[in-house]
């Protein structure tokens, strides 16, 4: 198993930094359309920090809708009629931003550069009309100054670029991308190798329970029993998985196996079938992993979840294999596997019964 994980991770890694490094992913081609595509475009294209990443093009509406069907586009802007006025008088009529659905991480990245832009507009805006109110009481109309505030800003909006400083952010934040990716894929793996011990935690076999009953073995004794070659190959596996890394630590090989254990003898304890188990340990062990980062790139999850990348189980595995143990989760995982021994004493003392 641990030699299965090493060899599918360390490829899969490497793809996801190919995938996500500046220099291999083109610029996202934006099609746009309305009356004023081809200013809206030009304005765009001006934009040295958007023109790097984006690419606007100038296209009628089923021209647009079918390029984008057939891949290649990655997203398409309806402009609606007298877009550029509706925003100078502050009527702000909606654009519509299409994207293609087979293309999820794409997609995300043109909401994400729509929502920027958004939120600096309506800022702009929200200083630009308080000028004009400023303006209004002093005496002076409204319509006399809306027009040169907007052209002032849109001067500003051109030449911004000079303001910045260029910064690069990896997309898995503070670890190298193939090694945040290969680990992410070796924490989920093993998380999902949890219902191999579900014979282990729910076995049938009530005979050799009453046969173990009769022999003066009592509920706690079967339930360390049971959660001890869960531990134990637990260990075995972190261990193996951690020194594939090269990070062979006592603090980080123990807080993993712990909660690895307790992760699997307590979803194993809880589930009475194997497929349900299989069902509800394939849902938890991504959920984790998503909320780890391990499936949305980091720097495009959203700012509330930001802080479990690191911090969630999986996130803290992630370290732990590296060599950075956590004794929270150790802990934790210390609680699931007591748990589970509580369930597993008490269904054998059930089925001791019968």
């Amino acid at each position: 198993m641990a030699a299965a994980f090493a060899v599918l991770s360390a490829p899969l890694g490497a793809g996801a930094e190919n995938m996500l490094s500046r220099e291999s992913v083109e610029p996202l081609s934006i099609a746009v359309c309305g009356e004023e595509a081809g200013l809206i475009s030009r304005l765009a294209g001006n934009m040295a920090d958007i023109s790097e990443y984006c690419s606007f093009i100038e296209m009628d509406e089923t021209e647009a809708l079918e390029a984008l069907g057939s891949g290649e586009v990655t997203a398409v802007l309806l402009l609606p009629d007298d877009f550029i006025g509706s925003i100078l008088s502050g009527a702000n009529e909606p654009a519509l931003l299409y994207t293609d659905p087979d293309e999820p991480v794409e997609g995300m990245l043109v909401l994400y550069a729509g929502r920027s832009a958004a939120d600096m507009l309506s800022a702009a805006q929200g200083g630009i009309y308080a000028v004009l109110d400023e303006l209004s009481r002093q005496g002076i109309e409204r319509p006399d100054a809306v027009m040169e505030i907007n052209l002032e800003y849109i001067k500003f909006t051109l030449s911004r670029s000079d303001m910045y400083r260029s910064e690069t952010v990896s997309a898995a934040g503070t670890m190298p991308v193939d090694e945040h990716y290969a680990l992410s894929l070796m924490c989920w793996l093993m998380l999902m190798a949890a219902v191999i011990y579900h014979p282990v935690m729910r076995s049938g076999q009530g005979a050799w329970r009453s046969r173990l009953r009769s022999a003066g073995c009592s509920g706690a004794v079967w339930a360390v029993g049971a959660a001890a070659p869960v531990l134990l190959c637990s260990l075995v596996l972190t261990a193996a998985v951690c020194a594939f890394f090269g990070s062979v630590t006592a603090g980080g090989i123990v807080s993993c196996a712990v909660f690895t254990a307790g992760f699997s003898a307590l979803l194993c304890a809880l589930c009475p079938e194997e497929g349900t188990a299989s069902a509800v340990i394939f849902a938890a062990s991504c959920a984790l992993t998503f909320l780890a980062g391990g499936i949305i790139p980091p720097a495009l999850m959203p700012e509330e979840l930001a802080w479990l990348v690191d911090s969630s189980p999986v996130g803290a595995m992630r370290l732990a294999i590296t060599g950075e143990g956590s004794w929270l989760l150790a802990a934790l995982g210390a609680v699931m596997l007591a748990a589970a021994g509580a369930l597993c004493a008490g269904s054998y003392a059930r089925e001791a019964e019968r």
